[in-house]
Order: C-alpha cells, then sequence, then structure tokens
C-alpha cells in the first residue's frame, strides 16, 4: 500500500485496518531511501525505496489471562513486522502517520 499510495494517512488507515485492532498509527514508521544514482537527496520520489514497519508488543488474550491468574504479568511478545518496496508515485509532504 505504501508504494502505490501518496497519501500516508491512507496507508496508515490500511494499515490499522488490515491489523484488526492489534495495532494504531502510533506503532508504524516509514522510513524512505534515496536509490537514485547519483543521490539526489530526496527518498520520496518514484522509484525510491521505502520501509514500512509495525512495533508493538502483542498480548496474548487467553494465555495471559491463565498465567496472571497464576501470578504472573501479562503474556506477551514484542513483534516488528516490516516490507520494502519501490514506490510507484512520489510522496508529497508529510511522511509519518498522522496521530
Amino acid at each position: 500500500m505504501a508504494a502505490v499510495n501518496d497519501d500516508i494517512g491512507e496507508v496508515c488507515d490500511h494499515t490499522v485496518a488490515e491489523a484488526q485492532g492489534i495495532i494504531t498509527a502510533t506503532d508504524i514508521t516509514f522510513s524512505y531511501e534515496d536509490l537514485d544514482d547519483p543521490p539526489n537527496g530526496r527518498a520520496t520520489d518514484a522509484g525510491d525505496s521505502v520501509k514500512v514497519k509495525a512495533s508493538f508488543a502483542y498480548e496474548f488474550p487467553i494465555l495471559g489471562e491463565v498465567f496472571s491468574a497464576f501470578g504472573g504479568g501479562p503474556l506477551s511478545i514484542d513483534m516488528t513486522p516490516w516490507g520494502t518496496a519501490r514506490l510507484e508515485l512520489s510522496v508529497p509532504g508529510e511522511t509519518e502517520c498522522p496521530p
């Protein structure tokens, strides 16, 4: 979605919707890499690379309750899935998810 859409707000909304309530927009980070040869100092041109990453702690709802019942804390795992792709459209303006 980030590679073919130039509206960061739409990319964030789509990412949050696909995660089905596990993450929020504040969990998502974008980074752009200038792959021009030679680099032109702009990393949001069509053809450059975009990396989208979501960082969050996923809490296991049922196992966590059982674990907590025996005096343990919530059972969770830190996750940081990411993907990279070449931008199909230049990205103007903001490069971060809106709050």
